[in-house]
């Protein structure tokens, strides 16, 4: 059986599942000292075998594979059994793992005789029966606890049959262990990328990106929009600002025609001085008197002299009325407290 092209949604989760351990059927070891752990009758094509005890008892148990896969493949996960060496030799506790049922089976091909320590044995084993044979031997020990866990899986070679999966090493496993996580394969071969499923992959992340990438985008192009209409156009406001200053411009225009004379005599500071006062009896009514654009200015009282200079000269400057009421610039003019009577 090979793996066929897979859609997007299936690939990705064909891909996740690469690096997840499925759950196997466990068996502890030192609750089944001297029995026998059938895949048969358990109806199991796989399972895990954990040793964890601080007794010091021996124990062992045999793994008998199925009628249909007799041989069993398994693989160290952890290991932690003794420390003692002598002379590159297990001192006890130690573990041996024999091929085949009997105490006299050989051991497994590629394992030392005797297995102890923190470092596990690296690499995949299989028997060449149908009979997986593993021994603890705790004589004379003094470790408080030990600990082993191994998964183990049975297979055979040949040619598949339906509902099986051919590794890359010739070996048939049930298409149930395929992509857990475990190696049943023992060469990694059981989850190997088709090109279908490595397109469908590819496909994925880049139309996954793609639709990331234009959300942004959509996102930006949103807030760019509410922004521009919230403001006023630019056009409208100098609009605005042209006209009133154009309006303003004229009025002081058609002001300049009815009340100021362009032939006022200028005085060395620039200044337009009138020759005399109005008369009294006008009071300040025309509308184009000096008084009405002088805003602070509110009401004046005159006698038969006129005021003082220090109250009476308004300069005119760039057609604005400003009141020189200061000292340099009235002792300069060179006038006396009052200007003389109108006779």
């Amino acid at each position: 059986m090979k793996i066929t092209e897979v859609t997007l949604s299936t690939g990705i989760l064909f891909f996740l599942t690469i690096y997840t351990v499925s759950g196997l059927k466990i068996y502890r070891m030192h609750r089944l000292c001297n029995k026998n752990i059938s895949m048969t009758s358990d109806g199991i094509f796989a399972a895990r075998l954990i040793f964890s005890s601080s007794r010091r008892h021996d124990c062992s148990v045999i793994v008998a594979g199925r009628y249909t896969a007799p041989y069993i493949r398994f693989h160290f996960e952890k290991m932690d059994i003794g420390n003692n060496t002598i002379n590159d030799a297990c001192s006890y506790p130690k573990l041996r793992i024999k091929d085949g049922m009997s105490t006299g089976a050989p051991i497994v091909n590629g394992l030392p005789a005797e297995i102890c320590g923190k470092t596990k044995p690296a690499g995949v084993y299989r028997t060449s029966t149908r009979f997986l044979r593993i021994e603890y031997d705790a004589v004379h020990t003094h470790q408080e606890n030990v600990s082993l866990s191994i998964i183990f899986n049975s297979f055979y070679t040949g040619s598949c049959k339906n509902g099986e999966y051919k590794c890359g090493n010739g070996y048939c496993i049930a298409d149930e262990l395929v992509c857990k996580g475990h190696n049943p394969c023992g060469d990694q071969s059981d989850c190997q990328l088709s090109v279908g499923a490595i397109v469908g992959i590819v496909l994925g992340v880049c139309g996954g990106l793609g639709i990331f990438i234009s959300c942004i985008v959509a996102y930006f192009k949103v807030i760019r929009s509410r922004k521009n209409l919230s403001r006023p156009p630019l056009n409208a406001t100098t609009d605005v600002v042209i006209s009133t200053v154009t309006s303003a411009n004229t009025n002081l225009r058609h002001f300049d025609d009815q009340c100021c004379d362009d032939d006022l005599p200028q005085s060395q500071f620039g200044i337009g001085l009138y020759s005399g006062p109005p008369p009294y009896s006008e009071h300040f009514k025309d509308p184009c008197n000096i008084a009405s654009h002088a805003q602070f200015v509110t009401a004046l009282e005159y006698e038969d002299n006129p005021p003082p200079y220090t109250v009476s000269y308004v300069a005119a400057t760039n057609n604005i009325w400003f009141d020189f009421n200061q000292s340099q610039f009235i002792s300069g003019l060179g006038f006396e407290d009052h200007p003389p009577p109108y006779s």
